[in-house]
């Protein structure tokens, strides 16, 4: 695909970036950097991402094709994908209508997702006598449970309950 006029063609930029580049790390850190990053691998975990998330590539993106933009939204359960016009791969270079206004709308629409009704419960909290020290003074109410040993930590332990408030609802 031939370059729409972008950062690829503008020598003062391209010079400005290798120079940025050059600053940012020693030539054997960038080579270690460029390793790992081509080395990193995310695959398995994208159906585990439970957030709200928007993916924007631009289509023409000299860096990295648009099917990888495509890959990501959809194994991301609910991703939406934005492809915005453009080459640059940088979304802070180029027209920046196309990448601001989607994140925007993306933004706005999530004020109105209602927020689950979930909450993690348990039986009980145990702490340590030390955590009752570093809180005193914080109204925080503690029931005594007695004193344990711990295989991972040598000695006697005074472990406390942390009292729940009553429930106001």
């Amino acid at each position: 695909m031939k370059p729409s006029g972008g950062v690829a063609n503008d020598k003062a930029f391209r010079e400005w970036w290798a120079a940025y580049l050059r600053h940012g790390a020693s030539p054997g850190a960038a080579v270690a950097l460029t390793k790992l990053s081509s080395q990193m691998d995310v695959r398995r975990a994208l159906p585990s991402i439970r957030i709200p998330t928007l993916v924007i590539h631009r289509v023409g993106d000299l860096c990295e094709k648009v099917e990888g933009g495509r890959y990501l939204a959809s194994n991301i359960p609910g991703a939406k994908l934005v492809e915005a016009p453009g080459d640059d791969h940088l979304a802070w270079i180029g027209p920046q209508d196309e990448v601001l206004d989607p994140v925007e709308a993306f933004l706005t629409d999530l004020q109105s997702v209602p927020i689950p009704d979930r909450v993690l419960a348990t039986g009980e909290v145990l702490v340590s006598s030390t955590v009752k020290d570093l809180v005193a003074g914080s109204g925080i109410r503690f029931e005594d449970r007695g004193v344990h040993g711990l295989k991972e930590a040598p000695g006697e332990w005074r472990f406390l309950a942390v009292e729940a408030e009553p429930s106001t609802g």
